[in-house]
């Protein structure tokens, strides 16, 4: 038995401890979101990206004339809306957050099909909304960190940069992922391996924010206004588009404990944590308490498991269970028979 059969299943009466994925983590056993060198990869990033860098190799102010936007950026343009909070910012502060750039020769040597593009002394890798909104707010020049290594892959380079980026929120985060993993012409079709090694990441935490896309838009607004927590909006994300606002209401509607569980990632089921709203209510519960909502595959009739026959009962399970659910019911009865036979 190995080490991983150790770890405890969710149940909804679990007393307070660590959870599922805690103890996996003692264990060793998780390949993905390893967060120790995520944040260690971020510290390093931060520092080396930091403007207030005194001396630091690449550093330094440069007109804004002298700099050219990455003619391989997908965002080719900005709306004048989306530039108006950044704008005013940068005319009362000027530009905090240094430009990544690359020195033209660099970018050209990477990108020969760009041969007859008219550029500038530098090439923008990271930070073009930042340009635009000092070319807009007037300002002459700008700080900015020379770094010829990211003309290599210059949009993975700046999604690494956007993601290091403190108060990033996971919603935020899927949608800069989105660019190197959507197919082509709207992203860059690249694998999710690839991606994780080219932002210093997990392959499971490229996963799991890609997985956020999935939700519709209405809780991915949610999500980027943090009223919806990742942990559950992973879980929503599981389930059919027009069933995720209905699912959202109804765990809303779980005991605080609950809710608890879902956001902590001890209750990982969709499927089970909406059914938790569904027991009867204790005796003497009020008439008018309003029902928990239910998603639609919970609304279909409930089938009779017959108790008695065992054959009776293996022709319930079989039509009552999908294939999945079997398997796992099978495994479980021969632990417990073996268990009770060796008592």
């Amino acid at each position: 038995m190995s080490k991983k059969d150790d770890v405890p299943a969710y149940t909804a009466s679990a007393p307070a401890g660590p959870s599922r994925n805690d103890i996996l983590d003692r264990y060793g056993l998780t390949a993905d979101d390893k967060e120790a060198e995520m944040r260690r990869w971020e510290e390093a990033q931060a520092q080396r990206l930091a403007p207030s860098q005194a001396g630091a190799e690449g550093s330094m102010r440069v007109p804004l004339l002298d700099l050219s936007p990455n003619p391989d950026n997908p965002r080719r343009s900005l709306l004048d809306s989306d530039l108006d909070g950044l704008r005013e910012s940068v005319a009362e502060l000027g530009v905090v957050q240094a430009l990544t750039v690359v020195t033209r020769e660099a970018f050209l040597r990477h990108h020969p099909q760009h041969a007859e593009v008219q550029l500038r002394r530098y090439v923008v890798i990271a930070g073009h909304r930042r340009w635009k909104a000092a070319v807009a707010a007037g300002r002459d020049d700008a700080p900015v960190l020379i770094s010829d290594e990211a003309a290599a892959n210059p949009l993975m380079w700046a999604v690494a940069e956007n993601l290091q980026r403190v108060g990033l929120n996971p919603m935020e985060q899927a949608q800069a992922l989105r660019e190197l993993t959507d197919p082509p012409p709207n992203g860059r079709g690249l694998a999710q391996g690839v991606v994780a090694r080219g932002i210093g990441k997990s392959q499971g935490f490229v996963s799991q924010r890609i997985t956020l896309l999935r939700l519709v838009p209405e809780l991915q607004q949610q999500m980027l206004a943090g009223d919806l927590k990742l942990k559950r909006g992973l879980l929503l994300a599981k389930l059919p588009a027009e069933e995720q606002v209905e699912a959202a209401t109804a765990l809303q509607r779980l005991a605080p404990p609950l809710q608890a569980d879902i956001d902590g990632g001890r209750l990982t089921d969709i499927h089970e944590a909406l059914g938790l709203g569904e027991e009867p209510s204790p005796a003497g519960a009020s008439v008018d308490a309003v029902p928990a909502v239910r998603s639609p595959r919970q609304r279909a009739p409930q089938r009779h498991i017959r108790l008695g026959d065992p054959e009776q009962m293996a022709d319930d399970l079989t039509r009552a269970l999908a294939p999945a659910e079997l398997e796992r019911l099978a495994r479980l009865l021969i632990e417990r028979s073996a268990a009770a036979i060796t008592q």
